[in-house]
């Protein structure tokens, strides 16, 4: 393999998984602003801002860090899984909702303080709640 590639994700690799399944919701009328918008005078009642998971898996390694400062004050973040696979392997769809989670852990760790709320569809809220259970399987079977 040559080594003047890297591997989508890898990055990730080792990350824990949610302590919890969050609470999910769908996308809806409300408009909840960008991470990257400052805090302002709509603010005033629940400081929220949402965070794009396509935006987290970008080239940049160092945009998770970036986006904890932004946010770190905030009532809620909302993780919008905003692309969802549209191939049919199952390997493929396994991993990216494994790394969906582990972003979603990756907010929850570092913003202990915040509420984190997932807005996605129906199917990726399915996948995640899956892929989640499944994990938790496995370190059942592995603790005994």
């Amino acid at each position: 393999m040559k080594s003047t590639y890297k591997l989508l994700g890898v990055e990730w690799d080792h990350h824990p998984l949610p302590r919890y399944l969050p609470r999910f919701v769908r996308d809806s009328d409300r408009t909840i602003e960008h991470y990257s918008v400052e805090r302002n005078l709509f603010d005033l009642e629940k400081y929220e801002r949402r965070i794009d998971v396509s935006n987290v898996f970008s080239v940049d390694s160092l945009l998770p860090y970036n986006i904890i400062k932004k946010v770190k004050k905030c009532d809620c973040v909302y993780v919008r899984i905003d692309y969802e696979p549209t191939v049919a392997a199952i390997d493929m769809i396994d991993f990216y909702y494994l790394r969906v989670l582990q972003v979603i852990a990756f907010f929850e760790n570092n913003l202990e303080d915040v509420e984190i709320v997932v807005i996605a569809s129906n199917q990726a809220q399915e996948h995640c709640c899956r892929k989640f259970e499944k994990a938790l399987e496995k370190a059942d079977v592995l603790h005994n």
